[in-house]
């Protein structure tokens, strides 16, 4: 409910709402990949605009637990993004990879 209203008053507001989308990808509870589609489909993002792409899906692909999980759904999630933002903007969608590069920590 905090959250929600948070994103009410501030709507007007686009720094305000990347830090809005930031802060519910970034914690460890289970949900977040879910949080991340549900809030890809908020009226506030677009995935043509290269901030909320970093506040929302940068943001999450930097989410150690919940990105890495187990069963690859969080590399499968990115996968998808960055396909459909290839052909918008290659160079944000290159850029959303990096994480990908840093394997050899967590393996």
């Amino acid at each position: 409910p905090a959250l929600k209203a948070f994103g009410e008053k501030w709507a007007h507001d686009p720094l305000v709402m990347d830090q809005w989308f930031t802060i519910q990808v970034s914690r460890p509870q289970p949900d977040v990949l879910e949080r991340v589609k549900y809030l890809m489909q908020h009226p506030a993002f677009s995935i043509k605009n290269p901030n909320k792409v970093r506040a929302l899906v940068g943001a999450f692909a930097q989410n150690r637990v919940n990105f890495h999980r187990l069963d690859g759904k969080g590399y499968a999630l990115l996968a998808d993004v960055v396909i459909e933002l290839n052909r918008l903007n290659p160079e944000i969608a290159a850029r959303l990879i990096t994480p990908l590069t840093r394997w050899q920590r967590f393996d």
